[in-house]
């Protein structure tokens, strides 16, 4: 046991050091069981883990009970000021959680305020047992002088917006197999947190926007294989991820809207992999001007792609439909201003929904486009701005419905610009008065 040490000369002591305080929280029991006695220490950087003075009582929120754990408000008024004297703060003890707005006093959601002191730039997570604990909603919110995580160990849950707009935050934190789930915006404005994020393959959810504007993450994110849904905007302006991997296994079902926009310099992102996948969400890839190929092919449980979901992907050649028997609706301008997007073939799908624009603006699509058997409704200017001079219909029966912009009529040709199946020219042309307009540039198929 060290030596025990008065608060003024403990404070003498840390003022010649750096100020860098670590939070150690330790945990003896789980959510739900009876909290314990909390006990406390303060300690200088350079010790190693010795006990040098107690924290006065008002540290610590104490129940009608005597049980005391960190709550709500716990950093505020005069505890800011004396957390600030200490370089080492470790709670340790009967920790269960760390509750919502800890070490936060915003009294309006949208309010950010700074509410951790100056000194405290470091911060840990390590129990000193082996039973986690449940960091919850808004507990770090907006504490910019934090810069670094060193140990995230033992945590159970991330609650929403936990961290959000720690813009000073520098490293990823390492998650071990204890966290199973990350909220809604936990991390949502770490601007600087830099390096590769590896969501561990024993974390079953996270929540929209949870890594929203995490533009220093770099390099290969890894995906659980437990997350069912990649949520709305979840890593939405991560600029700076060049691939994303799921662990072997993937059970993702649906990727959210907006879910990987702007993320302009992914360029590998396999959903061929992703047998279990069953929509991909408005605008989910939008914007991403370095991913070139998306590979569909054998996903039969795909039945729509959303809105914009890949509009602006300028550096998209290739899209494998392949023979995907679920795969029904093409969403609003979902390929729109695709400019490289010119290896395309949906003639053994199911598609039956073309809406408007979804290849509109694709500059290198040329030569024959192939609707496929299953067509039955082409929204309008589908292929504005294509260079296609031909296109090649084999539904026989309903006949597809169009409307009077959906084909690109000046660029067709005369006699061949419009194939249809055999014999099929009459039920084409009296199906509409705009079927009936194409006539001169119609032929049927050999």
């Amino acid at each position: 046991m060290g030596i025990r040490l008065t608060y003024r000369q403990l404070a003498k002591r840390v003022k010649r050091q750096k100020r860098n305080i670590i939070l150690l929280l330790c945990s003896a029991a789980i959510v739900g069981v009876g909290i314990g006695v909390v006990d406390a220490i303060l300690q200088a950087p350079d010790d190693d883990k010795t006990p040098k003075g107690s924290i006065p009582e008002e540290f610590l929120d104490v129940y009608p009970s005597g049980d005391k754990r960190i709550l709500r408000g716990f950093a505020s008024g005069v505890t800011l000021d004396k957390l600030s004297k200490y370089s080492v703060l470790y709670i340790y003890g009967d920790i269960t959680d760390i509750q919502h707005n800890a070490f936060d006093q915003i009294a309006h959601p949208g309010d950010i305020r700074h509410d951790i002191p100056d000194s405290i730039d470091n911060i840990s997570f390590s129990p000193y047992t082996d039973l986690g604990y449940n960091i919850e909603q808004y507990a770090f919110r907006g504490s910019w002088s934090l810069d670094h995580f060193k140990y995230f160990n033992h945590v159970n849950s991330i609650g929403d917006y936990a961290f959000a707009y720690c813009s000073n935050i520098v490293n990823v934190p390492e998650f071990d197999s204890d966290l199973i789930s990350i909220g809604k915006g936990a991390f949502e404005g770490c601007a600087r947190m830099s390096g590769e994020l590896t969501v561990n393959n024993t974390i079953a959810s996270i929540g929209e926007s949870a890594f929203e504007g995490c533009e220093s993450l770099t390099g290969t994110l890894s995906v659980s294989s437990l997350i069912q849904s990649i949520p709305r905007r979840a890593f939405y302006d991560c600029v700076s991820i060049s691939d994303v991997e799921m662990y072997e296994g993937s059970n993702l079902l649906h990727i959210g809207d907006e879910a990987f926009e702007g993320c302009e310099n992914l360029e590998s992102f396999d959903l061929s992999v992703l047998e279990s996948l069953e929509d991909i969400g408005y605008e989910s890839f939008a914007g991403c001007t370095k991913l070139t190929e998306v590979n569909i092919d054998g996903l039969n449980l795909l039945s729509e792609i959303g809105d914009s979901a890949f509009e602006g992907c300028t550096a998209l050649e290739d899209v494998n439909f392949g023979g995907n028997n679920m795969l029904w609706s093409l969403g609003e301008s979902c390929f729109k201003d695709c400019t490289s997007l010119q290896y395309l073939d949906t003639q053994d799908t199911y598609i039956s929904v073309f809406n408007d624009n979804c290849f509109s603006g694709c500059t290198s699509i040329a030569g024959t486009f192939i609707f496929p058997q299953s067509t039955q409704t082409i929204g309008s200017n589908v292929l504005l701005g294509s260079t296609v001079d031909q296109l090649w219909f084999k539904t026989i029966s309903p006949i597809p419905t169009i409307k009077i912009d959906s084909l690109p009529y000046d660029q067709l040709l005369s006699d061949g610009g419009i194939i249809v199946p055999r014999g099929e020219i009459d039920d084409y042309t009296e199906s509409s008065e705009i079927w009936l307009s194409y006539i001169s540039k119609m032929m049927q198929a050999d």
